[in-house]
């Protein structure tokens, strides 16, 4: 069978969902897309250009979008009737964390809110942010000024909302046998932007060193719109201990950074599944986490104890640990931690996107 995928945000995880379920999918699927900028104008503009892009859009078996787009407005210019639609959650503007000075744009709220409503299927890529969405929307709701009973709409997401987790391409992350390293070598390789919190990242690096901690630093991940002052300075403050500094394009040298980290470490405040962590602890990276969002979740409850932290005291705690008995982080018992993560391999999901793909062209 035949499908479309419209994806407004082409970049970063959403690019690696589309591309990954369209190489290993066993259905032919065509990916239309924008680039990853601007997300505001995508969702509030893209369903014009989609609309005109989607000429033989009777072709397709079925659609699937992501939540960059309003799929009301994209549903109401086409006069004949559509295939049916997968709306998929990467992330939600409601829950979405607001920089500082920034209040939330109700029109983004509802523009998902709607989309979900409309759509055939609705899918969201964790539990934990499934269940956030559910209960910000009730809460928005009781505090509408008329009094009327919305229930229903969060009843209909609950009942129809599923989880697929997206899958992951390990091709180029398995461990390779190496030296062990001497000095700890941190990676951080998440966006740099403020919903991961890099000024908490620099804090508990400026708390080691300041402990005359030895300590080596990879800096990875994609630079955001505008340039970050934390990495400006961060690159200043640590240029002795960074042992290299800027985003890697090319996924098998990117690999290899991963291979030659020790530990990885997140201080995000946005995560609704985490690429960045599956990938790094793929590559046998030791993770230390916050105790929040979706790394509960996709982290086995035996290792809870051990990786994720619940303030910065904890997270000083567990690095320093790690920094004074670097071979800790060779640990065996690690071994399970990091072959638990093919649970997210395209290999072991894609028959579920599969299925689920034929369940959408039955909906026709």
């Amino acid at each position: 069978m035949k499908f479309l995928f419209i994806e407004p945000f082409y970049g970063g995880s959403h690019k690696a969902f589309c591309d990954g379920l369209a190489e290993h999918s066993k259905h032919e699927i065509e990916i239309l897309k924008l680039p990853a900028q601007n997300f505001k104008w995508r969702i509030r503009g893209s369903a014009y250009f989609f609309f005109k892009a989607c000429e033989n859009i009777a072709d397709y078996d079925g659609i699937i979008v992501s939540d960059m787009i309003n799929l009301c407005e994209f549903k109401s210019f086409f006069k004949k009737k559509l295939p049916p639609i997968l709306f998929y959650f990467h992330e939600n503007q409601i829950d979405y964390p607001l920089a500082n000075n920034e209040k939330i744009d109700y029109h983004f709220v509802f523009s998902n809110i709607n989309s979900a409503l409309c759509a055939d299927l609705i899918y969201f890529n964790s539990f934990s942010h499934m269940n956030n969405f559910l209960k910000s929307v009730k809460k928005i709701f009781k505090r509408m000024p008329d009094e009327y009973d919305l229930s229903w709409i969060t009843e209909e997401i609950e009942k129809r909302g599923r989880v697929l987790y997206p899958g992951c391409d390990f091709k180029y992350f398995e461990k390779k046998a190496q030296n062990k390293n001497k000095i700890l070598h941190v990676l951080w390789n998440h966006r740099w932007d403020y919903d991961k919190q890099p000024e908490v990242f620099f804090r508990l690096l400026r708390h080691l060193k300041y402990q005359n901690l030895l300590f080596r630093v990879f800096i990875l991940g994609e630079q955001g719109e505008k340039p970050n002052p934390f990495f400006i300075e961060g690159k200043k403050e640590f240029r002795h201990e960074i042992a290299y500094f800027g985003y890697v394009k090319n996924k098998k040298d990117y690999a290899e950074f991963l291979k030659k980290s020790d530990i990885v470490i997140s201080t995000s405040i946005q995560e609704n599944f985490g690429y960045s962590v599956i990938e790094a602890v793929k590559a046998q990276c030791v993770p230390v986490l916050p105790e929040r969002l979706s790394y509960p979740e996709i982290i086995p409850q035996e290792f809870h104890k051990k990786i994720l932290y619940k303030n910065h005291k904890e997270l000083l705690e567990m690095v320093k640990n790690y920094i004074e008995k670097p071979g800790s982080v060779y640990d065996e018992a690690f071994q399970k931690l990091f072959m638990h993560m093919d649970t997210y391999s395209w290999k072991n999901l894609i028959k579920k996107y599969d299925d689920t793909l034929d369940k959408l062209s039955d909906l026709a």
